[in-house]
């Protein structure tokens, strides 16, 4: 007969805990070596037509021999839109076409016989605020860093704190840049993308 060794057999499961619940915090948070957050992985580059959380979508509904208004919204945090008959979809991530297509395929027939659904983007922006001198809503046109982002606002007050700037995905994630150490490591210039928000923090003097 084996004798179990609860007691011990405790303590190394304790332990092995400990060392996963370190692994899995450090994943979570890593870090390159200058101590910024990584950019987004290669391969992930953003593509223009897809939609994201702050656009503004015109959504129009054509039936034969009838007209109606388009209805103007905006993509949600979460990334959902609401239209009539009070139907949530899911637009962050989907192209115009794609969504208008499932838009559609909810809609009919359940709602009409007949539709044509047409979805356009109307704008995409990016957010810069704190101590900027122009803090404003931008619109994303062409790929931008975040330096670049700040150089479109007049760039910083005199009260900015640069190594302090943090870059807020529109899925909640910081990111914080040293606009110093960017000058000498380009690449630490982190890209900027719709409905990103920047935020430069006050020095402390």
């Amino acid at each position: 007969m084996t004798n179990i060794n609860f007691a011990g057999s405790r303590g190394v499961l304790s332990a092995l805990r400990g060392v996963l619940l370190a692994g899995l915090i450090s994943a979570g948070c890593a870090t390159d070596k200058a101590g910024h957050f990584a950019d987004l992985p290669e391969g992930q580059e953003y593509n223009q037509d897809t939609l994201r959380a702050g656009d503004l979508l015109n959504v129009a509904f054509l039936q034969p021999g009838q007209t109606s208004a388009p209805l103007d919204m905006k993509i949600s945090d979460d990334g959902k839109i609401t239209i009539i008959h009070n139907q949530t979809f899911e637009a962050d991530g989907k192209t115009c076409a794609e969504l208008a297509r499932e838009i559609h395929d909810r809609l009919v027939p359940r709602f009409y016989t007949e539709i044509t659904v047409n979805v356009r983007n109307m704008g995409q922006f990016f957010y810069v605020d704190g101590e900027v001198k122009t803090p404003s809503r931008q619109a994303w046109v062409v790929p931008i860093t975040v330096s670049q982002a700040i150089a479109s606002c007049g760039g910083f007050t005199e009260f900015a704190k640069r190594t302090n700037v943090e870059l807020i995905r529109v899925n909640g994630r910081r990111q914080t840049i040293d606009c110093k150490q960017v000058l000498k490591t380009p690449r630490l210039d982190l890209k900027v993308y719709p409905g990103d928000k920047i935020y430069v923090h006050r020095k402390i003097v």
